[in-house]
């Protein structure tokens, strides 16, 4: 039987019309210091145990942990839970796997199924029975590589083995649509990357995501293309918001990520008129995820003295007018 979301997304609306806005961020980049902190708790509430601002990923991890917490307490389908929690576990288990073969400590997140440090005693041990199923294989699959595989190649084959998991347990046709779409922009992502950074380029190949609307093997022709080629193909695909929002030649790499995940909000705006498939929940984590990323784009830039104007630039990345 499918998932009721009436009552979900009527809930999650209703937090969305507390939720911060754009001026709001706007203002604490203009916030002294001193008085940062108290300004985030009053509307942040997962910042009250934060003692000092230096300490922000606290409140972010917080923030983020309590959100899916929220969501996932409301949705009564254990597989739509799983498939809204899983991409954590994937990204976790990728960022230990790499963290392993450079011997250093990981850093991960408290949002998936698996707690950090299972995790992390998992993959240091190769005690791969500890992982759940839908983890099991892909980290399988990563020990019989052994030192063949270096830390950028773990990074690959677990987010492959992410996008392929998600595809396959999207909770019905509007879910797997969603996904595709998310995987056709990864690949916008990589296909830039590549034509900016001789380093990537090489392995663009393991880069490019399996299973999006468009097929793999034509953004591997992108990449053997200039770039404004590129970008004269999407002026006619249905990511041509891209470049009303500043995507191309001229712009910068580090704009890259933030156009991406507005792109990814516009393009979820449809979900407001929805309230009866998972849409609307996927849009409201996609706008608690850009609100997260902004508190850190400002706090970081605030504790590390950047000028104004650049963290507000940032700002306006992410969150267009």
């Amino acid at each position: 039987m499918s998932t009721d979301y009436t009552y979900v997304v009527s809930r999650l609306r209703a937090i969305e019309a507390s939720m911060p806005d754009r001026s709001w961020f706007q203002r604490l980049v203009r916030t002294p210091l001193d008085g940062l902190l108290a300004a985030v708790r009053d509307t942040c509430r997962a910042f009250e145990p934060v003692e000092r601002i230096h300490e922000f990923e606290d409140g972010i991890e917080a923030e983020m942990a309590e959100t899916l917490d929220l969501v996932c307490g409301l949705v009564p389908d254990a597989t739509v839970r799983e498939f809204l929690r899983a991409p954590h576990d994937f990204d976790n288990l990728g960022h230990a796997w790499k963290a392993s073969l450079l011997d250093r400590p990981a850093s991960l997140t408290s949002c998936g199924f698996v707690d950090p440090m299972t995790m992390e005693e998992a993959v240091r041990g190769r005690h791969l029975q500890m992982l759940p199923g839908f983890l099991r294989s892909v980290a399988e699959t990563l020990a019989e590589a052994g030192e063949s595989l270096d830390a950028a190649g773990a990074g690959y084959a677990v987010e492959q083995e992410k996008w392929r998991w998600l595809v396959g347990a999207a909770p019905g046709n509007e879910a797997r649509a969603a996904v595709r779409r998310r995987i056709d922009l990864a690949n916008v992502r990589s296909i830039v990357r590549s034509h900016r950074d001789a380093f990537r380029r090489p392995r663009l190949e393991e880069g490019l995501i399996e299973g999006g609307w468009i097929e793999a093997s034509r953004w591997r022709r992108f990449a053997a293309e200039t770039e404004g080629e590129f970008y004269s193909f999407l002026e006619t695909s249905d990511y041509r918001l891209l470049l009303r929002m500043g995507l191309g030649t001229d712009c910068p790499l580090w704009r890259v990520d933030p156009i991406i995940l507005a792109a990814t909000i516009e393009l979820g705006r449809e979900s407001t008129y929805r309230f009866f498939d998972i849409l609307p929940v996927l849009h409201h984590l996609d706008l608690r995820e850009r609100n997260c990323r902004l508190l850190r784009m400002v706090l970081a830039g605030k504790v590390n003295r950047v000028p104004e104007e650049l963290v507000q630039e940032n700002v306006d990345a992410l969150w267009p007018s």
